[in-house]
This record gives structure tokens, sequence and C-alpha cells, in this order.
């Protein structure tokens, strides 16, 4: 079941017959570009866009607060965040001072591969468009099925695409291996086909580790090679929101998407929708 969009949480919350439940989640939504393509294949390009990206923008203003800006790619509820990292800085003179010295002062037009029918990428995919616009950036947005989007993705044949992980393990280990580790090019996750000799060492030893702080660190140094290298961009961690009828007592969310219905039970009958 899709999370309730954040512009339609009000009718639900003023509906008599139910109420919101929502969990700060376990995802991450991310700007991804091809490492392998030129221009994204400079770290220099990568950088300026990222830092080009108002993030604080799509938090308030698509998600409506529901959600807390990234500054990583690890959840913050996540074993092995750390806020101790550098985050990617909005400022849209340092970005466009750094994409001319990238060789592309006056900009270049990139494809921006969007699921169709979400319509929350939808709308993050032009707010994004408008943003990257101001440092001469032309960003085409292509609505593609999903089935289509994960072939481009796994094949590389796309420049950015907006996509989320989940890490559903609550181990920073699931989502930063499969995202950033040379071996998971393609399906397994990485499909910015990111490569870095140091963060796949930190990530391997990371595997190994047995001490907690000593792994905390690992993941740490990882995040903050991610955050330099910018394969992607981290953008928002999303809340997870559904309906639910005041008849019903006991469901918990989860922060990685399951529900608990173990303890759930109905108490009455609800009369109408929402």
């Amino acid at each position: 079941m899709n999370s309730i969009e954040p512009a339609n949480t009000s009718q639900v919350e003023n509906s008599e017959n139910g109420d919101i439940a929502s969990v700060e989640s376990l995802r991450m939504d991310y700007l991804g570009f091809n490492n392998t393509a030129e221009p994204f294949d400079d770290p220099d390009v990568r950088r300026a866009l990222s830092m080009a990206v108002n993030k604080a923008e799509i938090v308030e203003g698509i998600f409506e607060g529901f959600g807390l800006e990234a500054i990583g790619p690890v959840n913050y509820q996540v074993f092995g965040f750390s806020d101790d990292i550098d985050p990617v800085e909005y400022d849209v003179d340092a970005a466009e001072e750094l994409l001319a010295d990238a060789g592309y002062e006056d900009g270049f037009e990139a494809e921006l591969l969007v699921e169709s029918g979400n319509s929350i990428n939808m709308q993050m995919a032009e707010v994004i468009q408008d943003q990257l616009s101001e440092i001469g950036v032309s960003v085409s947005i292509q609505l593609i099925e999903w089935a289509a989007l994960l072939d481009a993705t796994d094949e590389a044949n796309y420049e950015m695409v907006l996509l989320g992980w989940t890490t559903v393990t609550g181990d920073a280990d699931y989502g930063t291996y499969a995202l950033f580790h040379t071996d998971s090019h393609g399906p397994p996750g990485n499909n910015t086909f990111y490569t870095n000799e140091e963060v796949d060492q930190l990530l391997d030893d990371a595997r190994r580790e047995t001490d907690d702080d000593a792994r905390i660190d690992m993941y740490r140094e990882v995040a903050q090679h991610v955050n330099d290298d910018a394969p992607m961009l981290p953008i928002v961690h999303d809340e997870f929101r559904i309906g639910i009828s005041h008849d019903v007592e006991g469901f918990i969310q989860l922060p990685h998407g399951v529900y608990d219905l173990r303890e759930t039970t109905i108490s009455g009958e609800a009369s109408g929708g929402y």
C-alpha cells in the first residue's frame, strides 16, 4: 500500500471516521547520476548539480514538512548513521562557479528519468528542473514506466534519475553496500555505477568488524566519501503515512514500511469513507 501523499493528509485528518497513522521511515529519496556518462563522469559536475538543488524547498514544499532533509546517504535512524560529516550545502553561486571550472560555463542539457504515475517524484522533478536551470542546466523530464526505468538504470542507459531506498534491516550495510560498492553495479542497487576503492574497502571491512563503534566510524567515512564524490544527491527521509479508521485499534506502522497487525482489532463499523 502506498503512503498517503502530503497534500492529501488534511483530508484524512479532518475525516470523522479516521486519522493518519504515520512513522518516520528508514527510506531515502535521492537524485542519481549515471557516473559513466558524460558529463556526469566528472565529480565536479555532480557536485555542482548537487549544490544547486535546494533540498529544504523540496521537503517543505512537496513533502509539506512530512520528512527530514538528508545530510548524507544513511538514514538517521539506521545503525551506522553519523551527523559528524560535511553535508552538501545549497549554494547556487558556488555551484555555478564549479560548473564553469569543469568546462560547462554555458551549462548543458540533461534528461531526468521519473517513474510515471509517481506524483511525488514528478513534483520533485519539476522543482529540480527549475532549480538546475539557475546554473544553466536544461533538464528534460522523461516519464517512464517502473519496469522500463529499472531496465534503464540497471544498464546505465540514462543520465539522471529519481529513486529511493529503504534500509529495511536498520543496518547501514544493507543500503551502503548495495548502493555504493563496485560489486553492486547494476541490478543489486548501485545504479549510479559509482566506484571508489576506499569505499569498497571500508564496506568490506565493516562487514567483518564486530565492534559497533568501529563500524559506525567506517560508515561515517563512507558517507563522507559519498558526499564528496556526489554519485547521487540524498534529498529526503520521508514519513510513511496511511489512513486508518477510528474503529481500528492496536495497529502499528513500522519504519521499514511493514505493518504489525498482531495486536490489531476492529471495535466497530466505520460509517462512510474519507
